[in-house]
């Protein structure tokens, strides 16, 4: 099975941390890197020097310097951003803000926060079915 790198982007660190750990106790991954905001990620994306290989961004909706919307809009212009996908990780449970994700071709889950083991398990199941072509691959939002 191919591993997927998987980056944290989220201003609280405690959550990084949290997210961190789910991710090691599924198997997904260890030290995965973890940013404050979308424009440390972005920079991090933009030197990133295996862009060819896919990677999933944990990413938070509301953060100072660039939030996730902002992220989201900058995103089509790194090299690479054919294999970044996103899954919103969130504790918005305002409908505008599930409903605005549809509008970004790089989301493909929204999740509320904290990320729970079996929610990481199905993104990554749904990641590695659409990598592989698969039709069955779809937004889900929970």
């Amino acid at each position: 099975m191919k591993k997927i790198e998987i980056m944290i982007v989220d201003d609280n660190e405690i959550l990084q941390f949290l997210h961190n750990t789910i991710i090691a106790m599924s198997g997904m991954g260890e030290n995965n890197p973890a940013f404050a905001n979308g424009r440390e990620a972005l920079t991090y994306l933009h030197n990133r020097p295996e862009s060819n290989e896919p990677v999933l961004v944990l990413l938070d909706i509301n953060m100072p310097v660039m939030d996730g919307w902002e992220f989201l809009e900058a995103l089509p212009a790194v090299e690479g951003n054919e294999n970044v996908y996103v899954a919103i990780v969130t504790s918005s449970v305002d409908d505008a803000d599930r409903k605005k994700s549809l509008n970004y071709p790089h989301v493909f889950e929204y999740l509320e926060k904290p990320i729970k083991e079996e929610s990481l398990k199905r993104v990554e199941k749904a990641l590695l079915a659409k990598l592989q072509g698969e039709s069955r691959y779809c937004l889900t939002i929970e």
